[in-house]
Order: C-alpha cells, then structure tokens, then sequence
C-alpha cells in the first residue's frame, strides 16, 4: 500500500448513510473519471492489442483504441443506469448492467491513466 492509500485509509469514516444506496453512490464516483479515461487517450490495455502488442501497426493500434474506447463506452452506460436505477426491473437493461459490470471487472487493473 504507497502512501497516499494510507493516507486515504485514515480519512475513510464510514457510517451506516453512506451504505445507503451504495451501488449508486459507486456509479456517481465512476462516470466521470471513465469519461476522463477515455477523453485522455493514455493507451489502450496490453490485453486489447492481442500477442503482437510492439509491432502493431498503426492501423491495428487504431483499431485496437477503437475496441477499448467501445468498451469503456459500455462501462459509463452500465454505470449511468445504475445511477438511474434503470437496471432493477427493466430485463433488456438488467442484461446490459451484467455484460458492462463484467467488462469493468476484467478490466479494473487498466482503468489508470
């Protein structure tokens, strides 16, 4: 753990309110550094650019950013409707939550800029 984790570790007080909700609190939180990710362009994720990661040319690495660009896209929709709370009852919408939730899962290791 560096020193700003610690540093974050002794401010983080929690209280039975800020559970309250939690999933959409997390959605807030997540929407606009995805967004920031994205409008940064800081690289695409080695597992995006498949076994040829150095010698890409630079139409596989424009289609690559693509592909990770889609991605994200996916992930801030899944998080806009948890924030809505459009995902509960709504089986077309539940479907989309799951596919992005698990794209966020996999990629929770690249999501640095």
């Amino acid at each position: 753990m560096n020193k700003y984790s610690k540093h974050l570790k002794k401010l983080a007080k929690v209280c039975s309110l800020d559970c309250w909700n939690l999933d959409v609190e997390i959605a807030v939180f997540l929407i606009p550094r995805l967004k920031s990710i994205k409008k940064n362009k800081q690289g695409v994720p080695f597992e995006y650019c498949g076994d040829n990661y150095t010698g890409q040319s630079k139409e596989e690495f424009k289609e690559s950013i693509k592909i990770w660009h889609k991605d994200l896209d996916i992930m801030i929709e899944t998080f806009k409707l948890i924030e809505k709370g459009e995902y509960i009852d709504k089986h077309s919408n539940k479907s989309l939550v799951e596919g992005g939730l698990q794209l966020f899962v996999k990629n929770i290791g690249n999501l640095w800029t």
